[in-house]
């Protein structure tokens, strides 16, 4: 594969933003299921009280996952029980045409990294100008099953 970036003319910008998103896309090495709550459908168990809603499926398609270490922030270091707890948060990648929103349930089903299993709770989202793929900011609800 060519990984140099094409000439940007920018009488054409609109087409090289394009070749450049599909180039960026190119590299997303895993495979992402996303999941989203059915408003009303929360059901909490009497004797666990574990709270179970319904879900349904609202993409599959490849992503990027990407971990950033916090620590040197201040809200990253919650202090409980006389110890602090550095929090990690994740980057997750995905093409432009993904239709994930914040609160959304990521899991990845396919990864070259071993990360298979792993479910991310879509926290938010980064915007700027000019994006090459769409970046959330997820954290981690649940490792391997």
């Amino acid at each position: 594969m060519d990984y140099r970036l094409p000439e940007l003319n920018y009488a054409h910008f609109d087409r090289d933003l394009a070749d450049l998103r599909d180039l960026a896309e190119s590299l997303l090495t895993e495979t992402f299921h996303v999941t989203r709550a059915v408003r009303g459908t929360a059901v909490t168990d009497r004797e666990t009280g574990k709270v179970t809603v319904e879900r349904v499926d609202v993409w599959t398609g490849p992503g990027g996952l990407k971990m950033r270490s916090l620590s040197g922030f201040f809200e990253a270091r919650p202090y409980a029980v006389g110890h602090y707890k550095n929090v990690s948060v994740y980057t997750l990648r995905m093409p432009h045409g993904a239709p994930v929103m914040v609160g959304d349930i990521v899991e990845v089903i396919e990864s070259k990294h071993g990360f298979e299993g792993r479910k991310f709770r879509v926290a938010g989202q980064y915007n700027f100008t000019y994006q090459s793929v769409k970046r959330f900011m997820g954290e981690e609800v649940e490792k391997f099953g």
